[in-house]
């Protein structure tokens, strides 16, 4: 008994004799799981609906040949992601024919003229290479599986993470919880919340033609100076690859004027940043989003504003500045 003597297995020839003969032929090889149709049709409509592993199909046939039905199947194959090993019968010879039909996806013969020798080793061939396709496709299958796992839980802990690596500011996670906090104090104490977005743009070729490593250089050499040039109890982040945002509060919404952020302003642009590449001067775009008590805002809808202005700022080289209760203004 072959090892793989329960492989589902299809015979579609329209011919009695034929089919019968193949029939007596797997009956002998111990293959007991074989099913029979006598038109393409058929068939086709079997596969849809269940796997079989190994197709043994006659070349002549009335309206779908057997060419006909492999490439039909080989369609179905690829829209069902799996693969069906097809056997040809065929009474045809010469090597015309052959390429013909290997060209339309068939796998392998079975002259009808010496199918009694041939179709059990060839059978035993075929059902050695669907079993080992089998195999490789349940662990491409445990793999997908297994990989989409790792996505998933990738994707939970860069939600729970909180610290940025590069700079230990915090993250555009943990930047939304603290705004939300600085919203909150301001509904209930008054005064205004303030959130500054700083955008780094690097003068002349652009940041795209530097290395990584100068890149990081870069965005660690802002962080220190930001570090250096905001107030004790303010927040600093990270909230995207070259976005910074400083989230502060303020008893009185004067005190929020563009004018009094010149001073981060010039901090970052007036002084070049040392690399191993040699100096780098930047410029930035800088926008201000202010809300007082008197406005219903969120966190997200603030960093939505904030990061919109940014376009605009980095056109102009002016910082943006709007409150949620009056129009926007510019400072140069």
């Amino acid at each position: 008994m072959p090892a793989n003597a329960d492989m589902p297995i299809l015979i579609v020839d329209d011919t009695k004799f034929s089919a019968a003969v193949i029939l007596k032929c797997l009956s002998e090889g111990d293959y007991d799981n074989v099913r029979h149709v006598d038109n393409a049709e058929d068939a086709l409509s079997l596969l849809e609906r269940y796997p079989i592993p190994i197709v043994i199909a006659d070349w002549q046939m009335p309206k779908v040949d057997g060419l006909a039905l492999t490439r039909k199947i080989r369609h179905l194959d690829e829209k069902l992601n799996r693969y069906t090993y097809i056997l040809m019968l065929t009474a045809k010879d010469g090597e015309d024919h052959l390429a013909l039909a290997f060209n339309e996806g068939i796998d392998d013969f079975v002259n009808k003229s010496a199918m009694k020798q041939q179709l059990l080793p060839r059978l035993f061939a075929a059902s050695r290479i669907t079993a080992k396709q089998k195999l490789e496709q349940n662990r491409k299958h445990a793999l997908s599986k297994e990989n989409s796992r790792l996505e998933r839980q990738n994707h939970q802990l860069k939600s729970r993470l909180t610290i940025d690596g590069l700079t230990g500011f915090d993250n555009i996670n943990s930047a939304e919880k603290k705004l939300t906090s600085h919203i909150e104090y301001t509904q209930s104490r008054g005064g205004a919340c303030c959130l500054i977005v700083i955008k780094i743009l690097l003068k002349g070729h652009g940041l795209n033609h530097l290395p990584t490593t100068i890149l990081q250089e870069i965005i660690q050499g802002v962080g220190l100076r930001l570090k250096a040039s905001v107030r004790p109890l303010d927040e600093l982040a990270r909230v995207s690859p070259f976005e910074f945002a400083i989230i502060t509060q303020f008893p009185d919404t004067d005190e929020t004027r563009a004018f009094a952020f010149k001073r981060i302003y010039s901090q970052l642009t007036q002084k070049a940043f040392k690399t191993n590449m040699g100096y780098q001067q930047i410029d930035i775009g800088l926008s201000i989003v202010t809300s007082t008590a008197e406005e219903v805002v969120t966190a997200e809808q603030m960093l939505s504003k904030a990061k919109n202005l940014i376009d605009s700022c980095s056109d102009s080289k002016n910082i943006q500045l709007y409150a949620f209760n009056t129009e926007k203004e510019q400072v140069r």
